[in-house]
């Protein structure tokens, strides 16, 4: 299976969304990213209802439709139009979902922060590129009530999915991509603008493989033509028992300018080896652009040009380390790349480093090799010895992070 990651139940390019699943299907609630005391917001509530054919599908949606969200005493209903909501001035409020029968499916207690929202955006202002098929986030002296907002691309209109003071999220369709005419009205002023969109898309020469054979993933990026931003995506081996991503399980590439072809594409392939029979899951996330007070220049190759070009390392807190195993390697810092406008990178850390870390504490004998890790321990793995032929092995790979400084 090969997956896009957009929402996912977290705080993502100014939205914030909460999914539980009910028997009829997937119940999605879209906020803000920043909810602050007595602020007005705006919020939609999405479904996907379940089913294996037409007829069970459309029945599963009549009975989404009857579930109601509770948001502190006012009420949502099941539909895709953005509602309305006045937050408290308490720290938080519940979310509840409420089935056909009014029994509570799901609760969430969100946080509210209680500074007081100040207007500090006097025009809109859009990303340097939005991203085909994800959230958008669109900075402007928005007043929270989505109604009074309408977002067209080609005269299209777009779905609006939350708007709070001074930030408005919109979703663009799937599969468009290259130079696009946007227009934004808002409170009787209207903004019309060319804007970039950039389409990802994720393929495979063979989605079933037994155990030994390979194939080729293929990462196509379009849309780049004229654009001066960085634009990165991250991939994931979500099946890393099942099969062998070359690179690494985790990925954080970096398109520069060298690698776009002239009609504005990028592509890339990654290598496939099956180790035991079946399918596997490939996602693949687009990253937004840096704000653009943040933003900085494409060099011509992926690595990050510093002011002082040598790193130098300092002692390592590790918290919960996931590494990339490299045994007889020392300590090295490689692989700085411009990413979200701070520098990215990749470190390496011997096995005696990781193994010592990993069983502080335990009496164990100082030999013990490193197995898989428990399944059940996932959260620090290193934190106890596991025993060889555990399964649930999901490598150890880093995830690019400012665990180093001094650079």
């Amino acid at each position: 299976m090969l997956s896009f990651v957009s929402l996912n139940g977290q705080n993502q390019n100014g939205i914030k969304s909460f999914t539980t699943t009910t028997k009829h299907g997937q119940i999605t609630i879209n906020m803000p990213s920043n909810l602050n005391s007595g602020d007005v917001i705006s919020g939609t509530v999405r479904t996907e209802p379940k089913g294996s054919n037409s007829n069970q599908k459309a029945k599963a949606i009549k009975q989404l439709k009857k579930y109601t969200i509770d948001l502190n005493g006012t009420l949502w209903s099941s539909n895709t139009s953005p509602q309305q909501l006045t937050l408290p001035t308490a720290p938080s409020i519940t979310i509840l979902v409420l089935d056909p029968n009014g029994n509570t499916v799901y609760s969430k207690l969100m946080a509210v922060n209680p500074t007081v929202s100040n207007a500090s955006s006097t025009a809109i202002q859009t990303p340097t590129f939005f991203r085909s098929g994800y959230p958008n986030a669109i900075k402007g002296p928005f007043d929270g009530i989505a109604s009074n907002t309408q977002v067209l691309l080609n005269n299209q209109p777009l779905d609006i999915l939350t708007e709070s003071l001074n930030e408005m999220v919109c979703e663009l369709p799937d599969n468009s991509s290259g130079l696009q005419q946007l227009t934004i009205k808002d409170n009787g002023s209207t903004l019309a603008e060319t804007v970039h969109v950039i389409n990802l898309e994720l393929s495979v020469d063979q989605l079933h493989l037994n155990q030994g054979e390979s194939t080729q993933l293929h990462v196509t990026v379009l849309g780049l033509e004229g654009l001066d931003t960085p634009v990165s995506y991250d991939i994931e081996n979500q099946s890393p028992n099942s099969v062998h991503l070359g690179g690494g399980v985790y990925q954080h590439m970096v398109i520069t300018k060298d690698m776009i072809t002239a009609d504005g594409t990028f592509t890339k392939a990654y290598s496939l080896k099956a180790l035991k029979t079946g399918g596997f899951s490939i996602s693949c996330q687009l990253l937004p652009p840096p704000p653009r007070d943040q933003q900085l220049d494409r060099s011509a190759s992926d690595h990050f040009a510093l002011e002082n070009p040598t790193p130098t390392l300092s002692p390592i807190n590790f918290t919960n380390p996931e590494y990339e195993i490299h045994p007889d390697n020392s300590s090295q810092l490689i692989n700085y790349t411009q990413g979200e406008a701070l520098p990215q990178y990749t470190i390496i850390i011997p096995e005696g480093d990781i193994k010592r870390e990993r069983n502080k504490s335990r009496k164990i004998p100082s030999g013990t090799t490193l197995a898989p890790r428990d399944p059940d321990d996932k959260d620090k793995p290193y934190s106890r010895p596991i025993p060889t032929g555990i399964k649930g092995d999901k490598g150890y790979t880093v995830k690019h992070g400012p665990t180093v400084r001094n650079y």
